[in-house]
């Protein structure tokens, strides 16, 4: 059973998921250049200490060491799990809601089917209460019209 587009857009599931989502994309960009910040940094600060600063260029292959690559990358991937945790407990919580939004859903259109039942129902007791009272006016009509006529018989044979 999928929602209609206009009862998702009501109830936002997909673009709370997808500001969610920008939110941790962005996240991981700001660790990413903070760490390149930081690699820079250190980059630097061991081109100082060996003396390369000024016009001298920094050799990234010898400059860098295993040690800083595998601690950055080690932030990254904690990071990353983090985050790719939160997505899921996110993805657990709107699917919840969805599964509950499409009970009250089913709910609302079973309800909306009851009252359109209803008000046939009274709709046509109203008809039915319409037509008896036709009927008995019209035996009233037919009972007074008889009576007319028969009180105006014997005044023509008086006559």
């Amino acid at each position: 059973m999928r929602l209609p587009d206009h009862e998702k857009d009501r109830l936002g599931f997909e673009t709370m998921l997808h500001r969610k989502l920008g939110d941790l994309v962005r996240g991981c960009d700001r660790i990413v250049s903070r760490n390149k910040e930081k690699l820079r940094q250190e980059i630097s600060k061991a081109a100082r200490s060996r003396g390369l600063s000024g016009g001298n260029k920094i050799d990234p292959v010898t400059d860098i060491s295993d040690e800083m690559i595998m601690d950055a990358a080690g932030i990254m991937a904690e990071f990353l799990e983090l985050k790719e945790e939160e997505v899921k407990e996110w993805l657990g919580k709107i699917m919840e809601m969805d599964g509950e939004w499409r009970m009250l859903y089913g709910k609302l259109q079973t309800l909306e089917k009851e009252k359109i039942l209803q008000e046939e129902q009274q709709q046509k007791a109203e008809e039915e209460k319409l037509k008896k009272q036709q009927q008995e006016e019209e035996q009233n009509d037919e009972a007074n019209m008889l009576k007319v006529m028969w009180k105006l018989r014997p005044q023509k044979m008086n006559q």
